[in-house]
C-alpha cells in the first residue's frame, strides 16, 4: 500500500509539472501575440536601427531582428552560441533576415559593462564581429577579457590598456545610448529582440524563434 501511495504521488507530481510547463508555454505565446497586436495598432515611433549599426545579412531583408544583449548574461551566451549560428545558416545567408546587435549590459554585470566598452573600441578597429565572437566563446568572461590583448595582437592590432578603453567617454556615451534605447522600448532584461517592430523578450531556441517569426508575419 505504501508503494502504491508513493507511485501515486509521483504520478500526480509529474502531471502537475506537465501542466505547469504547458501553461508557461501558452502564456509566453500569448504574450508575444499581444505585443504583436499592440505594435500593429500602434507601431513604435522610436528609431531602433540607424545607419551606423553593423549588421549581418542583406540591408533590405524582409525580417529585421535587433538583439539587445549583455555578454555576461548566460541566456545571451546561449542565444549567441546556439540560436544565432542557425539563423546565419538558414535565414541570414539566404537574405531573409538582417541581424543587428545592440548592447544592453545589466547594471549588476560588471564584466558585461566592461565588455560593452571593449566592443565599442573593437568597432573602431574594424573587429566588431571577431571580438564579439571571442567574448562569447568562453564560459568565463573575466578570463576572456584578460586574454583580449593577445587576441587583438593575433589580429594584427595593438590595443591600448584596458583601463584606457574603459575610461573612454565616447565609448561610454555609445553604450549608454543603446541602454537608454532599450529602456524607451520597455526592455528590462536580456536577451530581448525587436523583430519587425515587435518586442520579444527572453531566450528562444532556433526552433522557437522560427515559430515566433512565422506568427509575427501572419
Amino acid at each position: 500500500m505504501k508503494n502504491f501511495k508513493t507511485f501515486f504521488l509521483f504520478l500526480m507530481s509529474f502531471a502537475i509539472l506537465g501542466m505547469l510547463l504547458l501553461q508557461f508555454s501558452f502564456i509566453r505565446k500569448m504574450e508575444y501575440e499581444i505585443r504583436a497586436l499592440r505594435n500593429a495598432l500602434e507601431p513604435p515611433s522610436i528609431a531602433v536601427y540607424n545607419e551606423n549599426d553593423l549588421y549581418l545579412g542583406a540591408q533590405e531583408a524582409p525580417i529585421e531582428l535587433v538583439l539587445f544583449s549583455d555578454v555576461e548574461c548566460s541566456y545571451c551566451r546561449s542565444f549567441y552560441q546556439n540560436t544565432l549560428p542557425k539563423l546565419e545558416e538558414n535565414l541570414i545567408a539566404s537574405k531573409q533576415l538582417k541581424f543587428v546587435y545592440k548592447q544592453n549590459p545589466l547594471s549588476f554585470h560588471d564584466f558585461g559593462q566592461k565588455a560593452a566598452l571593449v566592443l565599442e573600441h573593437a568597432k573602431n578597429q574594424g573587429l566588431w564581429w571577431e571580438t564579439l565572437d571571442y567574448l562569447y566563446q568562453g564560459e568565463d568572461l573575466e578570463t576572456q577579457l584578460q586574454g583580449l590583448d593577445n587576441f587583438w595582437r593575433s589580429k594584427g592590432i595593438s590595443a591600448p590598456a584596458l583601463a584606457d578603453i574603459l575610461a573612454n567617454k565616447d565609448y561610454q556615451k555609445a553604450v549608454v545610448q543603446e541602454m537608454d534605447l532599450a529602456k524607451l522600448l520597455g526592455i528590462n532584461g536580456t536577451p530581448a529582440m525587436i523583430i519587425n517592430n515587435t518586442v520579444v523578450e527572453g531566450y528562444y531556441s532556433y526552433e522557437e524563434l522560427l515559430a515566433v517569426i512565422a506568427n509575427l508575419r501572419k
